[in-house]
């Protein structure tokens, strides 16, 4: 199979598309883009993140930086320990073109933790965090939202599984 991720520019008047930017892989690839969950732009950089499907690995945490053209900049992948399903659900970008990205890390078939990732404006990681709740023997914590207070605190927002099969909503400041 292929998968296709669009970003475009829209140039707001009649002429059509500033630019397209399609990013195909095929499936004979070691790995496929599969979803845009996330998309930040400012005047000189639009930021996209999501996951891609890699043969080896499982699905991985992806994020890029495009410039004002459409032309890549950096891109990047979080492969988890243990091989299986990541993903990045939001980001926050900040003055400086640092990213943190929020999502989920599979830690066995069942048990995914969710995770928060700080890349530098060159798309360098610059450290990675997860979190367990109590209830994380048998179920999932997944990191939905992100938000960034000056550059000082990271929150993060999700849920986690509990064992009467309902959810409790997360909140971690790091």
């Amino acid at each position: 199979s292929t998968w296709t991720l669009w970003v475009d520019k829209d140039s707001y008047n009649s002429s059509g598309w500033a630019w397209t930017n399609p990013y195909t892989k095929s499936g004979t690839s070691t790995s496929n883009v599969h979803s845009a969950t996330d998309l930040k732009a400012n005047a000189n950089n639009v930021w996209v993140t999501g996951y891609i499907n890699n043969t080896s690995t499982e699905q991985d945490g992806w994020t890029a930086e495009l410039n004002t053209s459409g032309v890549q900049q950096w891109g990047t992948a979080f492969n988890g320990a243990a091989n299986l399903n990541d993903a990045a659900n939001a980001m926050y970008v900040d003055a400086s073109g640092n990213v943190w990205i929020v999502g989920y890390t599979t830690i066995s078939s069942s048990i995914k933790n969710a995770g928060i990732i700080e890349y530098n404006n060159t798309g360098s990681l610059q450290w990675d965090k997860t979190y367990t709740s109590t209830y994380n023997s048998v179920f999932t914590d997944i990191a939905m939202g992100i938000k960034c207070s000056a550059g000082i605190m990271v929150y993060a927002g999700g849920y986690v599984g509990t064992s009467g099969g309902d959810y409790k909503y997360i909140l971690a400041a790091f």
